[in-house]
């Protein structure tokens, strides 16, 4: 049949739901195949091409959201290795909404030169890659307070079991500066662990050999949650006829930080003459402190 002797696509489809093949004569039903094949041909075509323009549609939008998403992902990368240590968490979550699109960004400064970069780029990948753990443990052993603070907070957080595998390398380690890190770690890890008992001298020893007050600050405020175990130690530190003035200077302002007001009034009644004028300024700037809070 000739196209033009078909009925149109509308008509088609209002006979098809109008009559029925036995109702139609023999012509018409001749007609309505011929009108049938063409017509679904016709819709089938069409559906192809429609089904192809939607596919590259598809591709081509994807294609374009993974470029997007790669080059926000470097940014975001750049922006943490960049970052000052007190905007690292906040930075590496910024990377982590990229999810693997950020891994081998990442990976590359794994093999950098750079410690920080190597610290961050760990953390960073830790969520997904337990590996990390060794290599931040191994970072702890050199990093400064402020890097380590970081790497305990995060390792702690991603409630990865290291804490035994930390006190076998204390127990093992000759380096003092090394077993400080690894205690500090181990502070915030296992704070309730017995074994605390036996590093509360060692602990305030180095402490106090610190070169400056705002430097055995940092270390004292890392072992905050075994804090217990150092009071003891340092009121003995004090108390000593041996220990030179700076650092009986370190041994008040660390007593004070841990706000202990039965160590502080011990204090108060071991201190000699000469130890008040250390003392008195230290006691009214906690209680202006307190005041103010």
């Amino acid at each position: 049949k000739e196209a033009k002797q078909l009925p149109s696509f509308f008509e088609w489809l209002q006979i098809s739901y109008q009559t029925r093949a036995a109702e139609r004569l023999e012509h018409q039903n001749s007609v309505m195949k011929a009108a049938n094949r063409r017509h679904i041909s016709s819709l089938l075509q069409k559906l192809i091409i429609a089904s192809i323009l939607i596919a590259a549609f598809v591709l081509v939008k994807n294609h374009i959201q993974q470029d997007q998403t790669k080059v926000l992902a470097t940014a975001s990368v750049d922006a943490l290795m960049k970052a000052d240590i007190n905007q690292a968490p906040q930075a590496i979550d910024s990377v982590l909404q990229y999810g693997s699109v950020a891994t081998p960004m990442l990976e590359t400064h794994l093999s950098s030169g750079d410690s920080r970069s190597q610290i961050y780029a760990s953390l960073a990948l830790l969520p997904t890659d337990v590996r990390q753990a060794d290599a931040l443990l191994e970072h702890a052993l050199t990093s400064t307070p402020e890097e380590l603070k970081l790497i305990s907070s995060l390792l702690n957080s991603g409630n990865i079991p290291f804490a035994d595998q930390l006190w076998d390398q204390v127990e093992r380690s000759n380096n003092d500066e090394e077993k400080l890190r690894l205690l500090c770690v181990l502070a915030n890890a296992d704070p309730a662990n017995p074994v605390w008992n036996e590093h509360g001298d060692f602990l305030v020893r180095i402490i106090v050999e610190q070169r400056s007050i705002s430097d055995a600050l940092e270390w004292s405020a890392m072992l905050e949650p075994v804090q217990r175990v150092l009071i003891a130690p340092f009121l003995a530190t004090f108390e000593s006829e041996s220990t030179q003035d700076s650092k009986k200077l370190i041994v008040l302002n660390a007593i004070a930080s841990c706000h202990d007001n039965t160590a502080l009034c011990r204090l108060l009644d071991t201190a000699q003459a000469e130890h008040f004028r250390f003392l008195l300024p230290l006691l009214c700037l906690l209680y202006t402190s307190d005041a103010a809070d």
